[in-house]
Protein backbone atom coordinates (compact mmCIF):
# COMPACT_ATOMS: atom_id res chain seq x y z
CA UNK A 1 0.00 0.00 0.00
CA UNK A 2 1.18 3.89 -0.50
CA UNK A 3 1.29 4.58 3.56
CA UNK A 4 3.70 1.93 4.09
CA UNK A 5 6.82 2.81 4.17
CA UNK A 6 9.88 0.62 5.29
CA UNK A 7 11.08 1.04 8.55
CA UNK A 8 8.16 3.52 9.36
CA UNK A 9 5.38 3.34 11.51
CA UNK A 10 1.59 4.02 10.24
CA UNK A 11 -1.73 4.37 11.27
CA UNK A 12 -3.54 2.72 8.28
CA UNK A 13 -4.51 -0.66 8.25
CA UNK A 14 -2.21 -3.61 6.73
CA UNK A 15 -2.72 -6.51 5.05
CA UNK A 16 0.93 -8.02 6.08
CA UNK A 17 1.22 -11.26 7.38
CA UNK A 18 2.45 -12.06 11.08
CA UNK A 19 5.60 -12.16 10.32
CA UNK A 20 5.75 -9.35 7.54
CA UNK A 21 5.71 -7.04 9.96
CA UNK A 22 9.40 -8.28 11.85
CA UNK A 23 10.52 -8.64 7.86
CA UNK A 24 10.26 -5.20 6.33
CA UNK A 25 10.42 -3.19 9.69
CA UNK A 26 6.76 -1.58 9.17
CA UNK A 27 4.93 -1.52 12.63
CA UNK A 28 1.34 0.06 13.25
CA UNK A 29 0.73 3.00 15.40
CA UNK A 30 0.00 1.84 19.36
CA UNK A 31 -3.69 2.78 19.66
CA UNK A 32 -5.37 6.00 21.24
CA UNK A 33 -4.76 6.03 25.26
CA UNK A 34 -1.88 3.76 25.08
CA UNK A 35 0.25 4.30 27.83
CA UNK A 36 4.16 3.65 27.96
CA UNK A 37 5.31 1.39 30.86
CA UNK A 38 7.18 4.00 32.95
CA UNK A 39 3.25 5.38 32.59
CA UNK A 40 1.81 2.05 33.76
CA UNK A 41 4.65 1.31 36.66
CA UNK A 42 3.57 4.51 37.84
CA UNK A 43 -0.07 3.84 37.95
CA UNK A 44 0.34 0.52 39.00
CA UNK A 45 2.56 1.51 41.95
CA UNK A 46 -0.19 4.57 43.20
CA UNK A 47 -2.95 2.43 42.78
CA UNK A 48 -0.64 -0.38 45.27
CA UNK A 49 -0.21 2.06 47.62
CA UNK A 50 -4.26 3.00 48.23
CA UNK A 51 -5.62 -0.32 47.82
CA UNK A 52 -3.09 -2.25 50.23
CA UNK A 53 -3.64 -0.08 53.54
CA UNK A 54 -7.47 -0.26 53.12
CA UNK A 55 -7.32 -4.24 51.99
CA UNK A 56 -4.71 -4.48 55.09
CA UNK A 57 -7.38 -3.00 57.33
CA UNK A 58 -10.18 -5.10 56.21
CA UNK A 59 -8.58 -8.45 56.76
CA UNK A 60 -6.68 -7.68 60.00
CA UNK A 61 -10.06 -6.93 61.37
CA UNK A 62 -11.62 -10.22 60.22
CA UNK A 63 -8.66 -12.47 61.42
CA UNK A 64 -8.45 -10.46 64.28
CA UNK A 65 -12.13 -10.39 65.80
CA UNK A 66 -12.16 -14.65 64.30
CA UNK A 67 -9.97 -15.68 67.38
CA UNK A 68 -11.83 -13.86 69.77
CA UNK A 69 -15.73 -14.67 69.00
CA UNK A 70 -15.14 -18.39 70.98
CA UNK A 71 -13.49 -16.96 73.72
CA UNK A 72 -16.41 -14.33 73.93
CA UNK A 73 -19.18 -16.59 73.60
CA UNK A 74 -17.67 -18.79 75.97
CA UNK A 75 -17.84 -15.84 78.66
CA UNK A 76 -21.58 -15.00 77.77
CA UNK A 77 -21.95 -18.91 79.22
CA UNK A 78 -22.73 -20.62 75.57
CA UNK A 79 -21.73 -24.08 75.67
CA UNK A 80 -19.81 -25.87 72.89
CA UNK A 81 -22.40 -27.04 71.39
CA UNK A 82 -24.05 -23.61 70.45
CA UNK A 83 -21.13 -21.94 69.86
CA UNK A 84 -20.82 -24.19 67.32
CA UNK A 85 -24.25 -23.45 65.31
CA UNK A 86 -23.45 -19.66 66.11
CA UNK A 87 -20.22 -20.56 63.79
CA UNK A 88 -22.57 -22.74 61.06
CA UNK A 89 -25.07 -19.60 61.25
CA UNK A 90 -21.94 -17.83 59.64
CA UNK A 91 -20.60 -19.86 57.20
CA UNK A 92 -23.53 -20.90 56.46
CA UNK A 93 -24.63 -17.23 55.40
CA UNK A 94 -21.60 -16.56 54.08
CA UNK A 95 -22.04 -19.63 51.04
CA UNK A 96 -25.26 -18.62 50.72
CA UNK A 97 -25.06 -15.08 50.23
CA UNK A 98 -21.46 -14.76 48.32
CA UNK A 99 -23.05 -15.12 45.48
CA UNK A 100 -25.61 -12.32 45.36
CA UNK A 101 -22.45 -10.37 47.53
CA UNK A 102 -20.41 -10.91 44.09
CA UNK A 103 -23.26 -10.07 41.91
CA UNK A 104 -24.32 -6.71 43.89
CA UNK A 105 -20.61 -5.79 43.68
CA UNK A 106 -20.95 -6.44 39.56
CA UNK A 107 -23.85 -4.21 39.43
CA UNK A 108 -23.74 -1.53 41.85
CA UNK A 109 -19.79 -1.23 41.91
CA UNK A 110 -17.28 -2.58 44.00
CA UNK A 111 -16.34 1.16 45.63
CA UNK A 112 -20.20 0.60 47.18
CA UNK A 113 -19.38 -3.03 48.33
CA UNK A 114 -16.64 -1.93 50.48
CA UNK A 115 -18.53 0.78 51.95
CA UNK A 116 -21.33 -2.38 52.57
CA UNK A 117 -18.77 -4.33 54.08
CA UNK A 118 -17.47 -1.33 56.72
CA UNK A 119 -21.06 -0.85 57.20
CA UNK A 120 -21.98 -4.57 58.09
CA UNK A 121 -19.32 -5.28 60.08
CA UNK A 122 -19.82 -2.18 62.78
CA UNK A 123 -23.24 -3.94 62.88
CA UNK A 124 -21.21 -7.27 63.67
CA UNK A 125 -18.94 -5.61 66.00
CA UNK A 126 -21.84 -4.07 68.21
CA UNK A 127 -24.25 -7.11 68.15
CA UNK A 128 -21.66 -8.96 69.61
CA UNK A 129 -21.67 -6.42 72.79
CA UNK A 130 -25.43 -7.91 73.75
CA UNK A 131 -25.62 -11.59 75.56
CA UNK A 132 -29.10 -12.41 73.60
CA UNK A 133 -28.70 -15.66 71.20
CA UNK A 134 -31.07 -13.84 68.78
CA UNK A 135 -28.71 -10.57 68.28
CA UNK A 136 -25.69 -13.16 68.35
CA UNK A 137 -27.46 -14.93 65.37
CA UNK A 138 -27.91 -12.56 63.29
CA UNK A 139 -24.41 -10.73 64.21
CA UNK A 140 -23.15 -14.03 62.80
CA UNK A 141 -25.47 -13.56 59.99
CA UNK A 142 -23.59 -10.13 59.07
CA UNK A 143 -20.42 -11.62 59.71
CA UNK A 144 -21.09 -14.28 56.60
CA UNK A 145 -22.38 -11.27 54.53
CA UNK A 146 -19.39 -8.99 56.04
CA UNK A 147 -17.05 -11.87 54.89
CA UNK A 148 -18.64 -12.36 52.10
CA UNK A 149 -18.06 -8.69 50.52
CA UNK A 150 -14.95 -8.70 52.19
CA UNK A 151 -13.52 -10.99 49.61
CA UNK A 152 -15.56 -10.70 46.28
CA UNK A 153 -14.94 -6.47 46.86
CA UNK A 154 -11.04 -6.43 47.29
CA UNK A 155 -10.24 -9.00 44.91
CA UNK A 156 -12.36 -7.57 42.32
Amino acid sequence: SDSITRGTLTSSPTTLGPWENVRTGVFPLPPPGFEDSATTAARVRSLTLVYLPVYALGTLGDWMQGGHLYALYHEYGYSITHIGHLFAFGYSSAALLGTYAAAFGDRCGYRACVTLYGVSYSVVCLLMNFNSSGLLILGRIFGGVSYSLLYVSFES
